[in-house]
């Protein structure tokens, strides 16, 4: 699935933060295409280069992260689940 408009995005973003761990755990993407019911290379082709445009996901050395905007567009504080 590719996305049209980044409300598209925003949505199935707003669909992990239901499904999310409300502890804030870190996990893989294995666990997250579980979670979506999609496959790795999906999440890896087609949602995480949006979600990296728009400012929601980075990737570094130890793995991918939530940036400061994610928490924002789904109403947490950054600094609280640091």
């Amino acid at each position: 699935m590719w996305f049209n408009t980044k409300a598209e995005a925003e949505a199935y973003y707003d669909n992990i933060s239901k499904k999310w761990s409300t502890k804030w755990e870190k996990f893989g993407i294995e666990t997250l295409a579980t979670i979506l019911d999609e496959e790795v290379s999906t999440i890896e082709d087609a949602y995480e280069p949006y979600l990296i445009q728009i400012g929601f996901v980075s990737r570094t050395a130890r793995g991918r992260i939530a940036l400061p905007e994610a928490y924002k567009h789904l109403g947490y504080n950054y600094q609280e689940h640091l």
